[in-house]
């Protein structure tokens, strides 16, 4: 994967989603089965990103596994639209030191997801990206970079 590819032509497609009402048990039985570590949390009425639960949330739980999803959830959601790409990305998540990013349309509705957990799919490793001359612009930074 280029780091100048586009989040639409990268991101993870379908994307399960939770709703700010779900039990932890019942969002956490899903990670399970299905080898998740975080999912996007859309809101029931209209479908827009409100936030992100993952399963470190569940060290927040007031009610244990009892406990909704809006009440651990990380909330608002850190976005970004489908026109972006992966450098943009990665260097949002080394800023923002998050490990998935929900990829959002005009109405902030969930249409793809950018997981990451060290690494950017394709062998890209997050070291890497630090060094990409780019990726000092994007977050602000004097570059490493010698090239």
């Amino acid at each position: 994967m280029s780091p100048g590819a586009r989040l639409l032509d990268v991101m993870s497609r379908p994307v399960q989603v939770a709703t700010p009402g779900q039990r932890l048990a019942e969002v956490d039985a899903f990670f399970a089965a299905h080898q998740y570590s975080g999912l996007p949390v859309v809101d029931e009425e209209e479908g827009r990103c409100v936030g992100v639960v993952s399963e470190k949330d569940k060290a927040k739980a007031p009610n244990g596994m009892e406990s909704t999803v809006g009440e651990v959830m990380s909330s608002p959601a850190i976005t970004l639209t489908p026109e972006k790409i992966v450098l943009e990305a990665a260097a949002l998540m080394l800023k923002e030191k998050v490990h998935r990013i929900p990829v959002v349309n005009e109405q902030n509705i969930v249409i793809g997801k950018r997981g990451v957990v060290g690494t950017v799919d394709d062998g890209w490793k997050m070291e890497e990206l630090l060094d990409h001359p780019q990726t000092a612009d994007l977050l602000g930074l004097e570059s490493n970079s010698k090239a």
